[in-house]
């Protein structure tokens, strides 16, 4: 069987091999459900559900819609009281989700915390989608079981020979469908004086610790206060275009395009690893690529969508420890009159402002250690002056083609 040196991707050719072996052997173990994440910019005139439903897609797929399967105002105003956009669903939703594809066998097995579910997920989407890691992250951090990217669109599996379903669907799967099932299965409950209240991390395909690195705003102001009093090494990388970065950001971010990171030919693949480290270094800078390998990042974006892709990178190239997501990202920051914010061109003058300072202070000490009479030794040599390293965020951004979530 074909293998490949990547850590999240299948190629069409091997999974298509794995996805017919499975088929094969009928082993409950091996067993490989698709996830469709198709999903495009308005611009595109496409719509994700829409081609879903008339098909062709994958074998027995889900359509996951990030749009849709989130912690909404609409469906939960008491958790999401700001109307922030793509908030990250509740665990039991994606579970319920899964469940909904997978059939009541993803609850009749009895998982230890330790073991994995008996499926693997296989993330894919059609030609010309974009944010698709968004889907891959979900369910890297809510599912206990392996997670996998087609690295081909559903039109290279079908030039492949793999199998595909044609039939149109009235529709397909939608949270307020997941909300309304929970709420008829909760009042059953009371009805049957079953007062027992259902843990939103009780589900055997979600693991007990799914948003442990999903973050809200208190955490970050926690983050921006260390590095700014005390110079903490954990790096904000915020995956948004050039021009929504410049125009506001997070204090002391650092701007990593999501474009810089993509294949430039099609979407749903990144760059090749090498690409990648150069494309990181290049944005962060040296010292702060280094920081990158010993704290973890916290990334942001507009609103925990195009980060993904960032998360998605770091992981591939596996030498970094596992960052942190702001959930709300600069949906919630940017809108709160009370967060600390920063432009492009306030950094640059805060920058001179900090070297300014510097050499005001190696100035006065060069002055404090300069012989004060002549009766000190003459043949003391004079103190060489300090050159200032150049702080790395110096380094000019990259240009991204444009802006993202």
């Amino acid at each position: 069987m074909e293998s490949s040196s990547s850590k999240n991707f299948w190629s069409v050719r091997e999974c298509l091999q794995h996805y017919q072996t499975t088929a094969t052997e009928q082993k409950a173990s091996t067993k490989i459900y698709f996830i469709d994440a198709s999903w495009f910019m308005p611009s595109q005139n496409r719509k994700g559900r829409e081609e879903f439903e008339q098909g062709p897609r994958l074998p027995n797929a889900l359509y996951w819609d990030t749009d849709d399967l989130a912690t909404s105002f609409e469906l939960f105003p008491e958790q999401n009281p700001a109307k922030l956009q793509h908030s990250f669903p509740p665990p039991w939703m994606v579970g319920a989700a899964l469940e909904s594809m997978i059939g009541n066998s993803a609850k009749s097995y009895s998982y230890s915390e330790n073991e994995n579910p008996p499926y693997t997920l296989v993330v894919y989407g059609r030609e010309g989608t974009t944010f698709l890691p968004r889907v891959w992250y979900v369910l890297k951090q809510y599912y206990k079981g392996t997670v996998k990217i087609l690295g081909g669109s559903l039109e290279e599996w079908i030039n492949e020979g793999g199998p595909v379903d044609t039939n149109i669907l009235e529709n397909s799967l939608r949270a307020q469908d997941l909300v309304n099932a929970r709420n008829k299965q909760h009042a059953s409950s009371k009805n049957n004086s079953n007062d027992t209240e259902e843990n939103e991390y009780d589900h055997p395909l979600v693991s007990k610790i799914a948003k442990e690195q999903i973050v809200d705003q208190k955490f970050v102001q926690m983050v921006v206060e260390l590095r700014q009093k005390y110079c903490s090494n954990m790096a904000i990388l915020d995956s948004r275009g050039a021009s929504g970065f410049a125009s506001g950001h997070i204090p002391t971010a650092k701007n990593v395009p999501f474009s810089t990171l993509v294949h430039p030919d099609n979407t749903l693949l990144l760059k090749p690893k090498a690409e990648l480290r150069v494309a990181l270094t290049e944005a962060l800078g040296e010292d702060t690529f280094q920081d990158l390998q010993k704290t973890p990042a916290l990334l942001s974006c507009f609103s925990a969508v195009s980060a993904c892709t960032l998360a998605l990178a770091l992981d591939e190239l596996d030498e970094f420890p596992e960052p942190y997501m702001y959930d709300g990202s600069w949906n919630e920051w940017g809108q709160d009159p009370d967060t600390p914010k920063e432009s492009s061109e306030e950094s640059t003058e805060k920058k001179e402002e900090e070297k300014a300072e510097k050499k005001e202070a190696n100035e006065e000490k060069e002055t404090a250690t300069t012989p004060a009479t002549e009766e000190e030794p003459d043949d003391i040599p004079p103190q060489e002056s300090k050159t200032e390293r150049q702080d790395s965020d110096t380094t000019p951004p990259q240009e991204s083609a444009g802006t993202a979530t």
